[in-house]
């Protein structure tokens, strides 16, 4: 099955965090200008039902800590090559706030990492996750360093089925 065909007719936005981490000012320009902007000139699905997050490396960070932040403006997140770190007790308190909206609304996540690239990078996270009732996979890929070809070909159609089992697109 050709990857393209897995989802459902989307509109795909890829912001470039610089080296911010997707937080701060790129969190706030992402959040408060450009979800509204996509939302007010195309023909989106202005809810979180219908909205996705997945990246590399810091982009998948940025996904999963977004994700976390504002857990009512997405179904799911995937991250590819990325890791929590440095992540205190607010992000800790963050997502346990935002289980609950992540569990009635059957948010889903998606975890790959090479195991030559932080294989444990989501361990813990994934394991809260599914202590707590909230749908995730981890795969870690045997050979694998911080690749963006190869996490691509060995992971991105299971990442695509999650997110498309999530989004909504009515």
């Amino acid at each position: 099955m050709a990857t393209c065909r897995i989802l459902p007719p989307v509109i795909c936005v890829f912001p470039n965090g610089g080296v911010s981490f997707y937080r701060d000012e790129v969190e706030t320009m992402i959040i408060n200008e450009l979800i509204p902007t996509i939302d007010s000139n195309y023909r989106t699905i202005a809810k979180g039902k219908s909205r996705a997050l997945a990246g590399f490396s810091m982009g998948g960070f940025g996904s999963v800590y977004l994700s976390v932040r504002y857990p009512e403006m997405f179904c799911a997140a995937g991250s590819m090559g990325g890791g929590l770190w440095r992540m205190g007790d607010e992000f800790k308190q963050a997502t346990e706030k935002a289980i609950p909206t992540w569990k009635k609304n059957n948010n889903g996540f998606f975890f790959v990492n090479g195991d030559q690239d932080r294989p444990e990078a989501f361990e813990e996270f994934a394991k809260n996750l599914t202590e707590k009732g909230v749908e995730n996979e981890l795969v870690v890929l045997a050979d694998t360093g911080h690749d963006l070809g190869k996490y691509y070909k060995e992971s991105a159609p299971q990442l695509l089925k999650l997110i498309a089992k999530r989004l909504k697109t009515k």
